[in-house]
């Protein structure tokens, strides 16, 4: 069974997850036994005494190269990163971390080590791609989050209005 280890579902519940997993810096999601929670499942190729755990590091940026290549590069996590690229440069720091293994600067599986978000799930890619203006707004306070429920709420009741005189609303996201 998978588990996020940031989620606040997880942080509350004691009896879902081990505390010594919660905020993990290696792993946002984590593997355990579906009937003993304590016991998280190992990664291939690696035994019972000097295991580590399995698990997902998942990356989303605009800014890939900055933010997630670094990280890369060092072998920060050693778990595969999934990454949700929101300026399609995911094959741009594949190819460099490609050109980095032929020139024997870093020994990484690019394949295993390096996952494109979009491969594992494009309807989650395309979700992030339609809130990533929201959270930029919010972040750079063009907008207040009393403002966006006002909005979603006005949205919302528009789109009944119409649905109930039979119309067929289009709503277009920004």
């Amino acid at each position: 069974m998978a588990v996020g280890t940031g989620f606040r579902s997880t942080r509350d519940d004691p009896t879902l997850f081990p505390k010594s997993f919660l905020n993990d810096p290696q792993r946002d999601i984590v593997w355990v036994r579906k009937d003993n929670f304590e016991q998280t499942l190992l990664s291939a190729g690696t035994n019972r005494t000097g295991g580590r755990a399995a698990g997902l590091q998942v990356k989303v940026s605009r800014n890939g190269h900055s933010y997630v290549l670094p990280d890369l590069l060092r072998k920060r996590y050693e778990v595969p990163v999934v990454y949700f690229d929101l300026n399609k440069d995911f094959y741009r720091i594949k190819n460099e971390l490609h050109a980095r293994v032929q020139r024997g600067e870093i020994d990484v599986d690019v394949e295993r080590d390096f996952v494109h978000g979009k491969a594992v799930d494009v309807d989650i890619r395309e979700k992030l791609l339609d809130f990533a203006p929201i959270v930029a707004a919010l972040l750079d306070g063009r907008i207040t989050a009393d403002r966006l429920i006002d909005a979603e709420i006005g949205t919302a009741l528009v789109v009944t209005g119409l649905e109930e005189k039979g119309e067929t609303p289009l709503v277009l996201a920004q």
